[in-house]
């Protein structure tokens, strides 16, 4: 029951994450320095240079969410089954199959900095959001 309650207050503080919360976060950096940004966000995963006081910096944050697999539990007060999902219930809900599956987060997001000064920015991705 415990496991329970932390996952479900888990979910509802990711809900308030939004994309229109993340544009905003990015809009605050528009006019600030490089290396405020490098300072804040680390090192970027890539560098694309435009010219000599221009280029591309571009962070890019991934990781994977498992879904599990639906399982199905009968008990001796119901002739029906009902629906649990391992790992949320008992161990044997840990079988193969039916397999569990895999969602890719990701995102990418770039700024473009001219004279050392952040012109724009751009981001793509399911996973781009803010708290």
């Amino acid at each position: 029951m415990k496991k329970l309650l932390i996952i479900t207050l888990l979910w509802i503080a990711s809900a308030c994450a939004t994309t229109e919360k993340y544009n905003t976060e990015l809009n605050g950096w528009i006019g600030k320095k490089e290396v405020a940004l490098l300072e804040t966000w680390g090192k970027p995963s890539s560098i694309f240079k435009l010219g000599q006081q221009e280029q591309i910096v571009t962070y890019v944050h991934q990781d994977n969410e498992i879904i599990p697999a639906e399982s199905m539990m009968y008990t001796p007060d119901f002739n029906n089954g009902y629906t649990l999902y391992a790992p949320f219930s008992y161990a044997e809900d840990f079988a193969d199959w039916p397999p569990a599956f895999v969602v890719k987060n990701i995102c990418q997001t770039s700024f473009h900095i001219k004279n050392g000064i952040i012109q724009s920015w751009q981001w793509r991705g399911n996973a781009c959001q803010a708290d």
